[in-house]
């Protein structure tokens, strides 16, 4: 012993190493002994620590709904609340989906993830720092807003006093504001993020050659090409989203395969394919622009020009095609629809499987009623002795069936009742003309009015571009000096080193 309450450990080849018995001694290895209250958790009790990570979740999700310059989302991240928010979505898709069988969280989570590693790829592109999961974390917490849409969707959904016209405006006003949102939300958060902004305008400033006027019009420019470049990645998502929506959704799918006019006209189906192909395309030619604005290349903004006006033209297209669908909608659905159950149904497997999916998610049997089964091929030859009125799928079903061939009615001599004595909570009377009508008009609508959403953008990017394009080319010889690059690598070290100092 060496000291009182000390003690001397002499086995060790150091030379007077004690250790002070006053000292508090914990989990935390610091050096002094002073424990740091923040990281020390290894003896904090689990309620706490789940109460510190829950008052963590609550402070980002009130930052969402109340947005601040002053914000630390990215900083200090995690991923609890974006786990909870993509549940959230996925139970309420879950409990709206008729079949309950789609895998709705593997849905959600992996659009999320897609689209934080898309925005995670942009701003390494533009010079930015950040990984994947500070991206995963800004666009999960900015889901918020669409969570609370896609609840007051599903109560829209369950009022049954107001026209579907009205429920279906009202439910694409909510989810556009939502989106808006989200956006303003996110580019709060991740603005930061955006140094590339700061080095338009720092570069505009550098070229001391040129006048005022050629310096404020060039940073212009190039910003705007910016802002346009993320637009079009925004639209070219929204496009993409809206398109596998209606091809995988089996309620939105049935529409397309309707109006299939003699087997080799699927109008719809062909516009929405296209629509997916120019939104995958929008999202490349947004990537290829940010690279072009921060490369100053003239042979990718060439390319990107062109490749907008292609778009354009594609757009164009299918608004002519859904244009087109309409038409012939409103011309020949109704005598169509009566030759296929009249006709066709229970001959052809194709027309057989239709209808029934038709009448099951839309509650109704026959065009007009379900006396357009009488006397019609399917009862002719699938009435051995007893006589059917009406087939299976016009019956109402169980909660376990899912069409076409996983058919269980609840009456199960529904198929029995003449068509006077058919009771209504066991047979679907009314006819489908009109359910459909709705149906393929809120395809159309939403098909129409996505495609023309970023023709603006669109037409205003292009001028940009031109403008831009135009200026380079003009001044390239002055523009690419080797005193130029050096000035502009001097300061992008200087943004960079103030970023990491804000970090």
């Amino acid at each position: 012993m060496a000291k009182q309450n000390s003690t001397k450990l002499d086995f060790l080849p150091t030379e007077n190493v004690i250790i002070q018995h006053d000292k508090f001694l914990s989990g935390n290895m610091d050096a002094d002994g002073v424990i740091d209250t923040v990281s020390a958790t290894l003896d904090e009790p689990v309620l706490e620590t789940i109460l510190r990570d829950l008052k963590a979740v609550s402070s980002k999700l009130r930052a969402v709904m109340l947005p601040r310059s002053e914000n630390q989302l990215i900083r200090d991240w995690d991923l609890w609340g974006p786990l909870f928010l993509c549940v959230f979505i996925a139970v309420m898709l879950h409990s709206n989906d008729g079949t309950g069988k789609e895998p709705r969280f593997t849905e959600a989570f992996a659009i999320t993830w897609f689209g934080a590693c898309i925005v995670t790829i942009n701003i390494k592109l533009l010079g930015g720092t950040i990984s994947v999961f500070q991206s995963l974390c800004v666009l999960g917490y900015c889901l918020l807003p669409l969570c609370i849409a896609v609840f007051f969707c599903r109560i829209l959904s369950l009022q049954e006093s107001y026209s579907t016209a009205f429920i279906l405006f009202l439910r694409l006003f909510v989810v556009i504001v939502s989106v808006i949102w989200s956006c303003y939300v996110m580019l709060i958060f991740a603005f930061p993020l955006f140094s590339i902004c700061c080095r338009f305008f720092v570069e505009a400033e550098i070229k001391h050659h040129f006048s005022m006027q050629s310096r404020i019009y060039v940073g212009t420019n190039k910003a705007w090409f910016f802002v346009c470049c993320i637009l079009f990645w925004l639209i070219g998502c929204i496009f993409s989203a809206v398109s596998i929506w209606m091809l995988v959704d089996p309620r939105r799918r049935i529409s397309l395969d309707y109006v299939n006019f003699y087997e080799n006209d699927p109008l719809l189906r062909y516009a929405i394919s296209l629509l997916m192909a120019i939104g995958i395309c929008l999202v490349a030619v947004g990537l290829l622009g940010c690279l072009a604005a921060l490369k100053e290349a003239i042979c990718l903004i060439g390319f990107c020009f062109v490749a907008i006006i292609l778009l354009l033209i594609s757009q164009c297209i299918v608004s002519a095609l859904v244009a087109a669908y309409y038409d012939k909608v409103n011309n020949r659905l109704d005598g169509y629809l009566y030759n296929l159950i009249h006709e066709r149904y229970g001959r052809q497997v194709w027309v057989t499987e239709l209808l029934d999916s038709i009448q099951f998610y839309q509650k109704c049997c026959g065009s007009n009623s379900s006396e357009d089964y009488m006397f019609s091929y399917w009862q002719i030859v699938h009435s051995p002795g007893t006589v059917y009125y009406v087939p299976v799928s016009c019956c109402a079903q169980r909660q376990d069936a899912y069409p076409p061939h996983n058919l269980y009615p609840i009456d199960q001599r529904c198929v029995e009742y003449t068509y006077d004595r058919q009771p209504e909570k066991a047979v679907h009377k009314e006819g489908c003309y009109d359910k459909i009508m709705t149906w393929i008009n809120e395809n159309c609508l939403i098909t129409f009015s996505v495609s023309l959403i970023g023709i603006p953008f669109e037409v205003t990017e292009m001028y940009v571009i031109l403008l831009y394009f135009i200026w380079i080319y003009q001044h390239f010889s002055d523009y690419r000096t080797c005193d130029y690059k050096k000035t502009v690598q001097e300061v992008n070290e200087q943004i960079s080193s103030c970023i990491k100092k804000i970090w």
